[in-house]
């Protein structure tokens, strides 16, 4: 993370309901709400998610990490998408934490 274990990493984290309607006459309620993630200049996450179910479906989300200041990673109309900038990558690294994946413009 490019840090040292003593330094202090800020954390940002926020919730917030986005949509919040019934369309008609005893329809269900639709609930959507935003997580944001932030930690520090390292990466961003932003999910919009429908919580009018049992369980939190995420409809679109986005990831940055290593992006410059003030750029972000675009969510999509639907699913999610990632940006990632990276001066090196081990992905014998990365497969070793569970993620096993080809970017995009190797396959």
């Amino acid at each position: 993370m490019a840090k040292e274990a003593q330094d202090a990493m800020p954390l940002r984290v926020e919730k917030k309901i986005v949509l919040r309607e019934a369309r008609g006459a005893g329809a269900a309620l639709q609930l959507h709400d935003q997580i944001s993630l932030e930690l520090g200049k390292v990466g961003s996450a932003s999910y919009v998610r429908d919580v009018s179910g049992r369980e939190a479906r995420v409809l679109r989300g986005a990831i940055g990490i290593g992006l410059a200041a003030g750029e972000a990673a675009a969510p999509p109309e639907r699913g999610v998408a990632a940006n990632m900038r990276f001066e090196r990558l081990d992905l014998g690294a990365w497969q070793a934490l569970g993620f096993d994946f080809v970017p995009e413009r190797l396959r």
